[in-house]
């Protein structure tokens, strides 16, 4: 069983690197744009360049697209475009809390990680109890805490982009956070109740005996 746990936590760990790899990986294919270079050259105190994703409320025709293995021809249609647009620069207020947003991320995320190592570290030495449980509910409210983190880091910008901003036919893509921590965190904070009733029935089992 410690062996199946071992194995399990490896292979989430080796998703977490390569997802995190694949977003960085993502960010840099920009072929238009380099946004380190617009940022240090182009931006001002009143303006700076923001990347966004724009959907077209209609497809519209690209191009004819040819299969390199077969030499089918596919007609492709405009999905997205990835632009740089220069905005107002965001005010003093907003900055704060997009970096108290990241912080409080950034932060909860290295409890989480914490939390979930001794307590693998634990159970591999033969040990699990309320401590256990107790670890396995401060991951779950630790979840929970990252996603206002996320959302006020992202969510709160976005919104305000949305404001400063519209292109006609065109729709700006939502940068929202995901809603898998909450799922997560409600999900650990459920698992950790049950164990604590399991733990709980066990010990008034064993004084009936």
């Amino acid at each position: 069983m410690k062996k199946k746990i071992n194995i399990l936590c490896t292979l989430m760990l080796i998703a977490l690197v390569l997802g995190v790899k694949n977003f960085d990986d993502f960010r840099g294919k920009n072929p238009n744009v380099k946004y380190q270079d617009i940022s240090e050259n182009n931006s001002s105190a009143e303006q700076v360049w923001q990347h966004i994703d724009i959907f077209p409320d209609n497809l519209i025709a690209a191009d004819t697209l040819y299969s390199a293995t077969s030499g089918e021809a596919y007609d492709a249609c405009l999905y997205s475009k990835h632009i740089a647009v220069k905005v107002p620069a965001p005010s003093l207020f907003t900055r704060i809390l997009v970096k108290a947003g990241s912080l409080i991320t950034s932060v909860a995320l290295i409890l989480f990680w914490v939390c979930f190592i001794r307590l693998i570290v634990f159970i591999n030495k033969g040990v699990f109890n309320e401590m256990s449980i107790k670890r396995i509910r401060w991951m779950g409210w630790l979840a929970l805490i990252i996603y206002p983190g996320k959302w006020l880091s992202v969510g709160i910008p976005d919104l305000i982009l949305r404001r400063q901003i519209s292109f006609e036919g065109y729709e700006i893509a939502q940068t929202m956070p995901q809603m898998t921590w909450l799922i997560i965190g409600f999900g650990l904070l459920m698992f950790s109740l049950i164990m604590k009733m399991g733990m709980e029935m066990k010990e008034e089992q064993d004084l009936t005996i």
